[in-house]
Formats: structure tokens, sequence, C-alpha cells
């Protein structure tokens, strides 16, 4: 009687559950055209091996090395959203194709330059006769737009 109690006593308990999919943006709550965007897709209790990540809209998704996905949307600005759909091989050896999740697309918004914590255009910004922009090396490679001043 008493090998039966602590059998019950330290018995684990199971708790059964559909699979769900989770997609974590690991960066922003939408996707950037023209920069890669890091996303964790996972599903509780299925191993990373055994699931199959797909985008629509032409967009492209590609797995990392550390198990992460990276998203790189479509340069058509007509695409403004993106659903990841995951099949997953469950443990009895079925297949599930999870419900998608949706997210919007967007395009990187302009930069805005600020002086003395102001705006350009917000009253009682000195206005510039010149001025100098310095660079480090990486970012003059990396610059894309020009800079006016005067």
């Amino acid at each position: 009687y008493l090998a039966q109690l602590v059998f019950w006593m330290v018995a684990p308990i199971i708790t059964v559950a559909e699979p769900a999919l989770v997609v974590s943006p690991t960066k922003m709550n939408v996707f950037y055209r023209g920069v890669p965007n890091p996303v964790e897709v996972s599903v509780p209790g299925v191993p990373q091996d055994k699931i199959d990540v797909r985008i629509d809209g032409g967009h492209s998704i590609k797995r990392q090395s550390d198990g992460t996905y990276v998203v790189e949307p479509n340069k058509n600005s007509s695409v403004r959203e993106a659903n990841i759909t995951v099949t997953a091989e469950l443990p009895d050896g079925s297949k599930k194709t999870l419900p998608a999740r949706n997210f919007r697309v967007k395009r990187i918004p302009d930069p805005v330059a600020f002086w003395t914590g102001k705006k350009p255009i917000d009253k009682g910004t000195p206005k510039l006769k010149s001025c100098r922009l310095h660079l480090s090396r990486r970012a003059w490679k990396d610059l894309t737009s020009t800079c006016k001043c005067g």
C-alpha cells in the first residue's frame, strides 16, 4: 500500500494540448522592405527539424544556422501583408498545418533630422548657414541619401 502511495505522489502529470504556432519578430512588429527581419518560429513540443516554415506574397524566409529565420519582404510595394504558415510533423508521425500568422509589410520610414532637439520645420529652430557631416567609413559606405544644408 505504501508503494502505491509513493508512486501516486511522484507520478508525472501529463497535459495534452493541440500544437500551437509561435512566431515572434525579434526586433519589430512589422516586416520592413530592404532590410533583414529576424524572426523566431517554433511549435511547442515539436523539434525545429520537424517544422516546415513558409511565407506567401512573394516574400522569402530563410532558416539561419542558429535556428532563427530571416524574412526578406518582396520589393513590390503593392504587397502589404505577409502570412507565415508552418506545417509540423507531430510525434505520432502525422503532419498538421497550423493557422497562419499575419504581418504587415512596410517601407522603412524616412529619417527625420533633429537640431538642438527640434525638427527643422519647428518654430525656433536655428537656421544653419553651413554644416559638416562627419561619418565613419562604414557609415559613408552605407549612406544612400544626400545631405543638404543651408
